[in-house]
């Protein structure tokens, strides 16, 4: 009986720790960092305009689509991020930029 309870308790005190890690709040300055990379990974990739293939022509076109649109709005997907409570790991901060952008310009 006692092992059982010791066993809940260390469960119920994990539990806790581990919830109270996920839902920390993610400071502005992380979510500037990201919007930052999502536009010079954008960047980068626009840049291959000029290259032989067609389908990386056209990878570059909406690149660059997509960096003017993470330009223009970079304060406001800052705000949406942190309004969002997105987690504070970069897959699910580019995550929620990617279908962002989609959602927004519909392509």
């Amino acid at each position: 009986m006692i092992r059982a309870t010791t066993l809940i308790a260390l469960a119920v005190l994990f539990s806790t720790v581990a919830a109270s890690w996920a839902f920390q709040e993610c400071p502005k300055e992380y979510y500037d960092q990201c919007v930052d990379e999502m536009i010079n990974k954008c960047r980068r990739q626009s840049e291959m305009t000029g290259s032989w293939s067609d389908r990386l022509r056209m990878d570059a076109a909406l690149e660059g689509r997509k960096l003017n649109f993470y330009s223009d709005r970079r304060q406001d997907l800052v705000e949406a991020l942190k309004e969002q409570e997105i987690e504070c790991r970069p897959h699910p901060v580019e995550h929620f930029l990617i279908k962002t952008y989609y959602r927004v310009e519909g392509r």
